[in-house]
């Protein structure tokens, strides 16, 4: 259960990668996108809210190293 990692308002990393990847194994990186946010959350017993907060911090990190490293 990926509630179970939850320490105050974060997550640990492992539950973040469990969500990361099966947003990627559903499709939600597709264009045009295979999943949606509903579906993830439902598939890991989450809130819509929990799902998109974490994918978007995700992003942010994979974005800001890219950048950092294209400098």
């Amino acid at each position: 259960e990926i509630a179970s990692c939850l320490v105050g308002s974060e997550m640990c990393i492992r539950d973040r990668h469990r969500i990361i990847k099966v947003a990627h194994n559903d499709g939600w990186y597709k264009v045009p996108k295979k999943t949606s946010i509903r579906n993830i959350a439902a598939k890991l017993g989450l809130s819509k809210s929990t799902v998109a907060e974490q994918l978007v911090k995700a992003e942010g990190e994979i974005v800001r190293d890219f950048l950092q490293k294209s400098k």
